[in-house]
């Protein structure tokens, strides 16, 4: 079977983009983990201003936001080692403020449409930015406070198992589509199956990572990885609906053959939020 030109480029990208992520736990950097994932949202904050249309005309507005997502994730990292003070928080009023403000200024009838567009990338971007340095830092007894990678790599592992099972099950066995007006491509078959392997993956997560999932048992483990699939499975339509709404087949081209950093974080911005809620909740049982 001949393999064009374009699944090598998209072998090779894909390959690069699981390095990324990956190389800062192997070396133990935080500083380059903290360099690596503040520019994937801040190019997701860009590409969002893009597929929403948000100040296309204004790119220091569109700027000032993609700065906001950076400084979200950095002050993550200073309340995950317990070195957050008051005056940190002052930027996220200054934000508001300004986004509110900055209506005055927008074009006629489009005010709230665009504190609307502004706020989403706060929500959407912001607070997993936020989320992802406080995931990455687990809390040790007697260590303190301990940088890892093993619940966020463990994260990945289980988004990248349910969309590649939901392709190939949908792709042999599909159909039913799931949502039609929204992703045609997506079968009710596909997500089942996508599911039920992430569930399957996630029992194996102690295999992986003992020092972090030994302790659970097999079925909080199974039904985790159920909940944080399912969660990336509506992120990645949610993305689906803005690339609809916008007109376009990818966010951006920075990531060759596969599209934005934003198509590859889709499910990720929707399943972490939830898998730290799972982790929240364990911890405190």
């Amino acid at each position: 079977m001949h393999l064009g030109k374009n699944f090598w480029v998209r072998v090779v990208s894909g390959a690069v983009y699981v390095l990324l992520i990956l190389l800062p736990f192997f070396l133990a950097c935080e500083w380059l983990f903290g360099v690596i994932f503040a520019l994937f949202f801040l190019s997701s904050v860009i590409e969002l201003n893009r597929l929403t249309r948000v100040n296309r005309t204004r790119p220091l507005r569109t700027t000032l936001d993609a700065l906001f997502a950076v400084w979200m994730l950095w002050s993550g990292m200073l309340v995950a080692k317990g070195q957050f003070i008051p005056e940190v928080a002052f930027p996220l009023l200054i934000f508001l403020m300004y986004t509110l403000l900055r209506s005055l200024f927008s074009d006629h009838h489009k005010e709230l449409l665009n504190i609307g567009n502004s706020l989403l990338a706060l929500t959407y971007i912001g607070i997993p930015a936020f989320l992802t340095a406080l995931i990455v830092y687990c809390p040790r007894t007697s260590e303190g406070v301990l940088f890892c990678g093993d619940r966020l790599i463990a994260l990945f592992l289980i988004v990248w198992i349910s969309d590649s099972a939901a392709y190939l099950v949908g792709s042999l066995a599909g159909k039913r589509p799931l949502w039609i007006e929204v992703s045609p491509h997506k079968t009710i078959e596909g997500l089942c199956g996508g599911l039920g392997c992430a569930a399957i993956a996630a029992c194996f997560l102690p295999l992986l990572f003992p020092h972090t999932f030994a302790a659970y048992h097999w079925f909080t483990l199974a039904l985790y990885g159920l909940i944080v699939a399912a969660a990336g499975v509506l992120g990645d339509l949610f993305q689906s609906m803005l690339k609809r709404r916008a007109g376009v087949k990818d966010a951006g081209n920075i990531i060759p053959g596969h599209g934005g950093i934003l198509d590859r974080l889709d499910s990720y911005l929707f399943a972490l939020p939830a898998a730290y809620a799972l982790h929240l909740i364990a911890t405190t049982l």
